[in-house]
């Protein structure tokens, strides 16, 4: 409902905030009653789509309830308290930050159960390059149809060739000619600009 593939999915293409907990929800160690939850619950967080938070003293596993007020939420901590969920939560993070298909990659289910999920997030690295080939294919036949006319092969190659530089009307040609350059320059101009949009690199 929220990252599908779906056209009426709410987030799709969105990287918005994610998180487990924050300062006006309980903490994910008092929801959770098995501890060692947490693990598969922020590999979640940070496979998911969006830009994940951990609100902080959760990278421990502290609690807190919201029933026992902004104290019990937001307490202050006078130390780190560098854990095994600590480290786990730093390695997910470095592996999202070297995988852009984590970053900005696609959602798709594969199997939801209410015990057991697996997803899979897909990156279409190859459609900015189908972009800009398909750009550079147009105007290489624009060209080619051009070269055409000097054998019938007609288009706008006839009227610069054909009814203007063979007949001498060389207003014809030069306004076919200019049309064609026009057109190559518009298909260039979109196909760049397309590509960028598409290339998360240049982001």
């Amino acid at each position: 409902r929220q990252f599908g593939p779906e056209p009426w999915t709410l987030y799709k293409g969105r990287h918005l905030l994610s998180f487990l907990d924050n300062h006006d929800v309980e903490r994910i160690a008092t929801i959770l009653h098995n501890r060692d939850h947490l693990f598969p619950a922020y590999g979640l967080l940070f496979g998911m789509p969006g830009v994940p938070a951990v609100y902080y003293g959760s990278e421990w596993g502290i609690q807190g309830r919201k029933g026992d007020g902004d104290a019990a939420l937001r307490p202050a901590l006078e130390r780190p308290e560098w854990n095994g969920l600590t480290d786990w939560i730093a390695a997910l993070a470095k592996a999202r930050q070297s995988s852009r298909a984590l970053q900005y990659g696609s959602y798709r289910n594969v199997l939801l159960t209410n015990r057991q999920i697996i997803f899979k997030v897909l990156l279409p690295e190859a459609l900015p390059s189908l972009v800009n080939g398909a750009a550079i294919s147009i105007t290489t036949i624009l060209g080619y149809t051009a070269l055409a006319s000097t054998i019938g092969g007609g288009g706008l190659g006839t009227l610069a060739i054909v009814k203007g530089l063979n007949i001498r009307k060389y207003d014809m040609m030069y306004s076919a000619s200019l049309m064609l350059v026009f057109l190559v320059q518009i298909i260039t101009v979109f196909g760049t600009r397309t590509t960028r949009s598409l290339d998360h690199k240049h982001r």
